[in-house]
C-alpha cells in the first residue's frame, strides 16, 4: 500500500486484479492511511509500536545508526575546499538484530 495508497491504485489491481475498488481494496487503502497516520513526525517510529516497549528503547524493532554518505561528502568538499563532513552523515533506523538467547551451559 505504500506504493498504491498515494497513487490512489486499488490494492487488488496493484495484484493483478481488476481496477476497481472493491471491499479488499478499500479496507487496505483505510489500514494503510491509519497506520501512515500514526507515524512520529520526528522520528518515523509507529507510535503503537513505541508504546509496545512499555518505554524500554532496548525493545525498539529497530536501532538508531548514522552512515557516511561518500556522495554527500564529494558535494560538501566542492562547496567549500575544508567541507564539514558532518553534513554528510544521515541517521536511519535500520533493523534490530535480534540474538537467540544462548543455551544454559549447566553441568550435569
Amino acid at each position: 500500500m505504500a506504493y498504491c495508497g498515494p497513487r490512489g491504485i486499488p490494492y487488488t489491481c496493484w495484484l493483478g486484479g481488476g481496477g476497481r475498488w472493491d471491499d479488499l481494496s478499500r479496507a487496505a487503502a483505510l489500514a494503510w492511511a491509519e497506520r501512515e497516520a500514526d507515524l512520529c513526525p520526528g522520528c518515523g517510529l509507529h507510535h503503537r509500536d513505541l508504546a509496545a516497549t512499555g518505554g524500554d528503547r532496548r525493545k525498539l524493532p529497530v536501532a538508531g545508526e548514522y552512515r557516511l554518505c561518500i556522495g554527500c561528502e564529494a558535494k560538501e568538499l566542492v562547496k567549500a575546499p575544508e567541507g564539514d563532513k558532518r553534513r554528510a552523515f544521515h541517521f536511519r533506523w535500520a533493523p534490530r538484530v535480534l540474538r537467540p538467547k544462548a543455551a544454559s551451559r549447566g553441568r550435569s
